[in-house]
Formats: structure tokens, sequence, C-alpha cells
């Protein structure tokens, strides 16, 4: 082998290795940010509360794209799917099952129902594409879904849950919360 090719087997393998390192570090940083962000919003509730108004803006400006603006309508899907993944793990692990015990068994099945009614919807935005003529109207359709869905959680749900814990029972939910979030993060 000449000495210049194994130079650039080893830049290439340098250049992978360092790829390799910076996504980790990067993984690293996203969960250091999410991390804090969580601690920043107080308990369950208030983090919880603060996903729904991060949601409902993402929401917002989605809707308010135009059909030319593929890349931003992309972007804004796959923004809108983490965090109401993450968002729907937190609550479907921890808040929903705190619920059916506070005896709201129904208003559980209802809000799980609407979960997945969610997923199916962005589901069909992806798949439909951007410029798909029909893309705002499932667009709107999400994002009334959703504004109902927090409606009904912050109104009644909530409240109720809050309601019937104790301190302790409020800084478990949290620390529950906040370790159903940390799993979809890298």
């Amino acid at each position: 082998m000449r000495p210049n090719g194994a130079g650039r087997l080893l830049g290439a393998a340098g250049a992978a290795a360092l790829g390799v390192f910076a996504v980790l570090a990067f993984g690293r940083a996203k969960r250091a940010a999410t991390e804090a962000g969580m601690a920043l919003h107080g308990d369950w509730e208030g983090q919880l509360t603060a996903e729904h108004r991060a949601v409902k803006r993402l929401l917002k400006a989605m809707v308010e794209t135009q059909i030319g603006e593929g890349a931003k309508r992309s972007g804004l899907v796959e923004d809108i799917g983490d965090l109401l993944t993450r968002h729907a793990v937190e609550e479907e692990n921890v808040v929903y099952p705190a619920l059916r015990k506070a005896g709201a068994g129904a208003e559980v099945q209802a809000l799980t129902q609407e979960h997945a009614q969610m997923k199916s919807l962005l589901r069909e935005l992806e798949e439909a594409g951007p410029e798909d003529p029909a893309w705002d109207d499932r667009a709107k359709g999400l994002k009334r879904l959703v504004e109902r869905h927090i409606r009904k959680e912050e109104k009644a749900m909530f409240p109720l849950l809050a309601g019937a814990a104790t301190d302790g029972a409020n800084e478990k939910l949290t620390r529950l919360v906040r370790r159903e979030g940390m799993k979809l993060t890298s």
C-alpha cells in the first residue's frame, strides 16, 4: 500500500470516529437540555402544561404554512410527532394510570383513544406529503383534536389528579413523568 493511501484510510477512519463522537456528544447535550427544561417547569402538572403550550405553538406554525413550504411543513410534522410521542408516553405510562386509580377510568379511555387518533393523523400527514392538497385539512384537524384534548386534561383531569394526590404522591408522579420522558431522549 502506498503511504498516501494509508493516510487517506486513516483520515477516513478518523473522520468516522469524529462523526460518532459528535453524535454521542449531541445526544448527551440534547438529553441535558431536556432534563433542564423539565426541571424548569416544577412538578408533573407544570411540565405537562408547558409541553401542551409548546405543541400548540408548533401546531399553530404548522397550519400557517403554505403549500410551497414543504421542508418547513415536514420539519414541523417531525417536531410535533417527537413532542407528542414523548408527551403521550409520559401520560399513558404515569398520569393515566394514576387517574384510573382516582376514579377517572372512562375519561382516561377517551383520552387514550384521542392519542391514537393524533398518531394516526400525524402518520397521514407524513404519508401524504406536504404538497398534498388534503394536507391543510389534516393539519387543521390535528390542531383541533390536540387543542380539545388539552382542554380536557387541563380543565378536568390534571386538577382531579393534583387534588387527589398528597405532596409525596405528587413528587413521585413528577419523578416518574420525567423518567418516562427521558426514555425517548437520546
